[in-house]
């Protein structure tokens, strides 16, 4: 009997929560998170019991900042040797703030790198510049985006059952793009659900559990398949609040200066096309 399997287009692992930045609506709540260094032999584990049901296309290495790990080049050859990750394209995405002062073992374990240039975040040219030319000497792809302005997470209030469906069914990062979170034994549908907390009275609803390894298929299946909003849903605006210069923030100023409305026109423009562009990419 074949076993059931199911095809991810992507999974993101948490190198770190913390930051080095502190940007107005990050969607990790990277400002207000406590300092965590993912285990890459935990890591490891979850993604050796998902490959045994799961065929991922992308493995998304992000944080907070991914550089910021004690160990990046180990916890990326642990993603590599991982059963899930071993046929995998393995991309990092960093603010790039840290090129070059970190050494540049990791760039070995990866087949991309982006880097996210924010405003006012001081990038050094030089490194920048070598690890471009480090990635065309290895065939590595490495990709610059430049972001002037965020689409913020935090509704300014709870949102209505009608704004909650709303934000669910446009939600990218739920549906289009798959930024599924692997985090300690469960897939998370998003990396907001992360730092939701595991739900009312300790509920995993906003997660699916690994373990056992026998039902993953059909549970995960289920579970990302699922129609209805979950309810950390009406404490977040998905990709779709109001359009908004990016700024940096401290964790005193973070919440207040992350806080938006739904964006209807830019929830039409999803219903039109899953894949229709965020406009915070400015290059």
């Amino acid at each position: 009997m074949v076993k059931e399997r199911i095809g991810l287009t992507g999974i993101e692992i948490n190198a770190v929560m913390h930051c080095n930045l502190a940007c107005a609506g990050c969607s990790h709540a990277s400002p207000v998170s406590p300092g965590w260094n993912a285990d890459p032999l935990q890591v490891k584990r979850d993604l050796d019991d998902l490959g045994t049901a799961a065929d991922v296309r992308e493995m998304r290495v992000v944080g907070g900042e991914p550089l910021l790990h004690p160990d990046l080049a180990g916890l990326l050859a642990a993603i590599r040797a991982s059963g899930a990750g071993a046929g995998s394209m393995l991309r990092v995405i960093t603010n790039g703030t840290r090129l070059g002062r970190v050494g540049w073992s990791w760039l070995d374990y990866v087949d991309e790198v982006y880097v996210s240039v924010y405003p006012h975040a001081a990038i050094d040219a030089e490194a920048l510049r070598e690890l471009i030319e480090r990635g065309r000497l290895s065939g590595k792809h490495i990709g610059v985006n430049r972001y002037k302005h965020f689409r913020p997470v935090l509704p300014a209030q709870r949102l209505t059952a009608e704004e909650t469906a709303a934000v669910f069914e446009t939600c990218q990062v739920a549906h289009a793009w798959s930024c599924h979170t692997v985090q300690d034994g469960y897939v998370y549908m998003c990396p907001m659900t992360v730092t939701a907390g595991p739900g009312a009275a300790g509920t995993p609803t906003n997660r699916c559990a690994i373990a056992p390894v026998e039902t993953i298929a059909v549970r995960l299946r289920a579970f990302l398949g699922r129609r209805d909003p979950l309810p950390e849903c009406s404490s977040c605006l998905g990709t779709v609040g109001e359009l908004t210069l990016h700024r940096q923030a401290n964790r005193r100023t973070w919440r207040p200066l992350s806080v938006s409305t739904v964006d209807w026109a830019q929830v039409e423009r999803i219903r039109a096309d899953p894949w229709a562009s965020n406009s915070c990419v400015d290059e």
